[in-house]
Protein backbone atom coordinates (compact mmCIF):
# COMPACT_ATOMS: atom_id res chain seq x y z
CA UNK A 1 0.00 0.00 0.00
CA UNK A 2 2.76 2.25 0.70
CA UNK A 3 3.85 1.77 -2.98
CA UNK A 4 1.10 2.20 -4.48
CA UNK A 5 0.59 5.71 -6.67
CA UNK A 6 -2.22 8.43 -6.40
CA UNK A 7 -3.76 7.02 -9.72
CA UNK A 8 -4.15 3.72 -8.68
CA UNK A 9 -6.53 5.06 -6.06
CA UNK A 10 -10.35 4.87 -6.41
CA UNK A 11 -11.47 8.59 -7.48
CA UNK A 12 -12.74 9.05 -3.97
CA UNK A 13 -9.51 8.92 -2.56
CA UNK A 14 -7.74 10.63 -5.06
CA UNK A 15 -10.08 13.85 -4.71
CA UNK A 16 -9.82 13.89 -0.19
CA UNK A 17 -5.88 13.55 -1.06
CA UNK A 18 -6.17 16.30 -3.19
CA UNK A 19 -7.86 18.78 -1.22
CA UNK A 20 -6.52 17.58 2.19
CA UNK A 21 -2.67 17.22 1.07
CA UNK A 22 -2.45 20.29 -1.76
CA UNK A 23 -5.90 22.48 -2.05
CA UNK A 24 -6.30 23.40 1.53
CA UNK A 25 -2.76 24.07 2.52
CA UNK A 26 -2.38 26.32 -0.53
CA UNK A 27 -5.41 27.93 0.41
CA UNK A 28 -4.22 28.71 3.99
CA UNK A 29 -0.68 29.50 2.81
CA UNK A 30 -2.38 32.80 1.11
CA UNK A 31 -4.69 33.66 3.62
CA UNK A 32 -1.72 34.12 5.70
CA UNK A 33 0.29 35.85 2.90
CA UNK A 34 -3.09 38.23 2.20
CA UNK A 35 -3.28 39.08 5.93
CA UNK A 36 0.81 39.81 6.23
CA UNK A 37 0.58 41.94 2.61
CA UNK A 38 -2.61 43.99 4.19
CA UNK A 39 -0.69 44.54 7.33
CA UNK A 40 2.21 46.17 5.83
CA UNK A 41 0.05 48.05 3.27
CA UNK A 42 -1.97 49.42 6.03
CA UNK A 43 2.00 50.06 8.23
CA UNK A 44 3.81 51.19 5.56
CA UNK A 45 1.31 53.00 3.35
CA UNK A 46 1.28 56.87 3.60
CA UNK A 47 -1.24 58.75 5.32
CA UNK A 48 -3.27 61.44 3.60
CA UNK A 49 -3.17 65.06 5.32
CA UNK A 50 -6.89 64.67 6.62
CA UNK A 51 -5.28 61.79 8.37
CA UNK A 52 -2.61 62.64 10.42
CA UNK A 53 -5.02 65.89 11.66
CA UNK A 54 -7.85 63.83 12.35
CA UNK A 55 -5.70 61.59 14.88
CA UNK A 56 -4.36 64.64 16.42
CA UNK A 57 -7.54 65.86 16.65
CA UNK A 58 -9.21 63.17 18.08
CA UNK A 59 -6.66 62.51 20.59
CA UNK A 60 -6.99 65.67 21.63
CA UNK A 61 -10.59 65.81 22.74
CA UNK A 62 -11.29 62.04 23.24
CA UNK A 63 -8.25 61.95 25.66
CA UNK A 64 -6.58 58.91 23.50
CA UNK A 65 -3.16 59.80 24.11
CA UNK A 66 -1.57 56.89 23.39
CA UNK A 67 -2.91 56.94 19.61
CA UNK A 68 -1.79 61.04 19.86
CA UNK A 69 1.83 60.09 20.68
CA UNK A 70 1.63 57.40 18.37
CA UNK A 71 0.24 59.91 15.26
CA UNK A 72 3.15 62.38 17.13
CA UNK A 73 6.01 59.98 16.29
CA UNK A 74 4.67 59.46 12.72
CA UNK A 75 4.82 62.96 11.92
CA UNK A 76 8.41 63.20 13.41
CA UNK A 77 9.33 60.36 11.02
CA UNK A 78 7.99 61.84 8.12
CA UNK A 79 8.94 65.99 8.12
CA UNK A 80 9.63 66.29 5.03
CA UNK A 81 6.58 64.33 3.41
CA UNK A 82 3.97 66.33 1.32
CA UNK A 83 1.75 64.46 3.34
CA UNK A 84 2.76 66.35 6.93
CA UNK A 85 4.29 69.95 5.12
CA UNK A 86 0.20 70.48 4.75
CA UNK A 87 -2.20 73.45 5.96
CA UNK A 88 -4.68 70.87 7.76
CA UNK A 89 -1.65 69.02 9.74
CA UNK A 90 -0.38 72.91 10.67
CA UNK A 91 -3.62 73.68 11.65
CA UNK A 92 -4.13 70.52 13.79
CA UNK A 93 -0.63 71.10 15.59
CA UNK A 94 -1.55 74.92 16.20
CA UNK A 95 -4.48 73.89 18.25
CA UNK A 96 -2.35 72.13 20.42
CA UNK A 97 -0.17 74.68 21.03
CA UNK A 98 -2.75 76.24 22.23
CA UNK A 99 -3.89 73.96 25.22
CA UNK A 100 -2.46 74.09 28.18
CA UNK A 101 -4.07 71.31 29.46
CA UNK A 102 -1.89 69.24 27.44
CA UNK A 103 0.51 69.95 30.05
CA UNK A 104 -0.09 67.50 31.97
CA UNK A 105 0.49 64.76 29.67
CA UNK A 106 4.43 64.40 30.10
CA UNK A 107 6.06 61.71 28.76
CA UNK A 108 10.01 60.12 29.13
CA UNK A 109 9.93 59.25 25.19
CA UNK A 110 7.94 61.46 23.05
CA UNK A 111 8.90 62.43 19.05
CA UNK A 112 10.27 65.46 20.46
CA UNK A 113 13.37 63.31 22.38
CA UNK A 114 15.15 64.57 18.67
CA UNK A 115 14.75 67.92 19.44
CA UNK A 116 15.38 68.04 23.38
CA UNK A 117 18.34 67.99 25.62
CA UNK A 118 19.52 64.96 27.79
CA UNK A 119 19.22 66.68 30.30
CA UNK A 120 15.66 67.02 30.56
CA UNK A 121 13.29 64.40 32.33
CA UNK A 122 9.82 65.62 30.81
CA UNK A 123 8.31 66.43 26.83
CA UNK A 124 5.34 68.17 26.62
CA UNK A 125 3.11 67.47 23.53
CA UNK A 126 3.28 71.45 22.97
CA UNK A 127 6.99 71.78 22.68
CA UNK A 128 6.55 68.78 19.59
CA UNK A 129 3.60 70.62 18.42
CA UNK A 130 5.64 74.19 18.37
CA UNK A 131 8.46 73.06 17.04
CA UNK A 132 6.48 71.33 14.08
CA UNK A 133 4.54 73.79 13.67
CA UNK A 134 6.90 76.45 12.94
CA UNK A 135 8.83 74.01 10.65
CA UNK A 136 5.75 73.29 8.58
CA UNK A 137 4.30 76.60 8.80
CA UNK A 138 7.94 78.08 7.38
CA UNK A 139 7.59 75.42 4.46
CA UNK A 140 4.36 76.56 3.65
CA UNK A 141 4.80 80.38 4.15
CA UNK A 142 1.74 80.20 6.38
CA UNK A 143 0.96 83.32 8.31
CA UNK A 144 -0.92 81.41 11.34
CA UNK A 145 2.62 79.64 12.31
CA UNK A 146 3.60 83.46 13.45
CA UNK A 147 1.04 84.59 14.77
CA UNK A 148 0.14 81.57 17.44
CA UNK A 149 4.13 81.11 18.08
CA UNK A 150 4.53 84.73 19.02
CA UNK A 151 1.77 84.77 21.97
CA UNK A 152 2.91 81.21 22.84
CA UNK A 153 6.61 83.07 23.00
CA UNK A 154 5.40 85.10 26.41
CA UNK A 155 3.56 82.05 28.06
CA UNK A 156 4.10 82.18 31.66
CA UNK A 157 3.08 79.60 34.55
CA UNK A 158 4.02 79.72 38.18
CA UNK A 159 3.16 75.79 38.72
CA UNK A 160 5.05 74.59 35.77
CA UNK A 161 7.78 76.67 35.28
CA UNK A 162 9.57 74.23 33.30
CA UNK A 163 6.56 73.46 30.92
CA UNK A 164 6.38 77.87 30.29
CA UNK A 165 10.16 77.88 29.90
CA UNK A 166 10.16 74.77 27.01
CA UNK A 167 7.24 76.17 25.12
CA UNK A 168 8.75 79.94 25.00
CA UNK A 169 11.91 78.34 23.76
CA UNK A 170 10.73 75.66 21.14
CA UNK A 171 8.69 79.05 19.98
CA UNK A 172 11.41 81.06 19.31
CA UNK A 173 13.28 78.04 17.53
CA UNK A 174 10.12 77.67 15.34
CA UNK A 175 9.50 81.16 14.88
CA UNK A 176 13.13 80.95 13.38
CA UNK A 177 12.08 78.16 11.14
CA UNK A 178 9.39 81.16 9.60
CA UNK A 179 11.47 83.41 9.76
CA UNK A 180 8.61 86.32 9.45
CA UNK A 181 10.43 89.99 10.21
CA UNK A 182 6.93 90.56 12.28
CA UNK A 183 8.14 88.38 15.18
CA UNK A 184 10.80 90.45 15.51
CA UNK A 185 9.43 92.60 18.54
CA UNK A 186 8.39 89.60 20.19
CA UNK A 187 11.89 88.06 20.07
CA UNK A 188 13.78 91.14 20.61
CA UNK A 189 11.92 91.30 24.24
CA UNK A 190 12.64 87.57 25.00
CA UNK A 191 16.07 87.86 24.75
CA UNK A 192 15.95 91.03 26.93
CA UNK A 193 14.00 90.16 29.21
CA UNK A 194 13.12 86.58 29.21
CA UNK A 195 14.64 84.40 33.18
CA UNK A 196 15.86 81.07 30.85
CA UNK A 197 19.12 81.74 29.18
CA UNK A 198 18.36 78.79 27.27
CA UNK A 199 14.84 80.93 25.56
CA UNK A 200 17.20 83.74 25.09
CA UNK A 201 20.29 82.20 23.14
CA UNK A 202 17.03 80.33 20.72
CA UNK A 203 15.22 83.78 20.29
CA UNK A 204 18.45 85.21 19.48
CA UNK A 205 19.33 82.29 16.76
CA UNK A 206 15.94 83.06 15.71
CA UNK A 207 16.48 87.07 15.36
CA UNK A 208 19.79 85.85 13.10
CA UNK A 209 17.69 83.58 10.83
CA UNK A 210 15.06 86.46 10.17
CA UNK A 211 18.21 89.43 9.40
CA UNK A 212 19.50 86.93 7.00
CA UNK A 213 16.71 86.38 5.49
CA UNK A 214 16.20 89.89 5.09
CA UNK A 215 19.48 90.40 4.01
CA UNK A 216 18.70 87.80 1.15
CA UNK A 217 15.34 89.25 0.36
CA UNK A 218 17.17 92.94 0.08
CA UNK A 219 19.54 91.70 -2.52
CA UNK A 220 17.25 89.50 -4.53
CA UNK A 221 16.32 91.93 -7.72
CA UNK A 222 12.86 93.18 -7.89
CA UNK A 223 10.43 91.36 -10.97
CA UNK A 224 9.97 93.39 -13.95
CA UNK A 225 6.70 95.74 -13.86
CA UNK A 226 4.48 93.98 -16.41
CA UNK A 227 4.30 96.66 -19.93
CA UNK A 228 1.24 98.31 -20.42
Amino acid sequence: KQDARILDLPPEARRSFILSMVFFPSLVGAGICLVIFLAYYALRSPKAPADYARELREGLHLDNRRSRWQTAREIAENLNSPSVQNPAVLGALLEIVQDPALDEEGATWTPSLMIRGEQETHSYLRWWAAYLAGFIAGRLQDPRGAEVLAKTLAEEDAKNPQAAAGLRFYSAVGLGFIKDPRSIGPLAQRLEKDPDPVVQAAAAKALGAIGAQMLADSKTPAAPAPDG
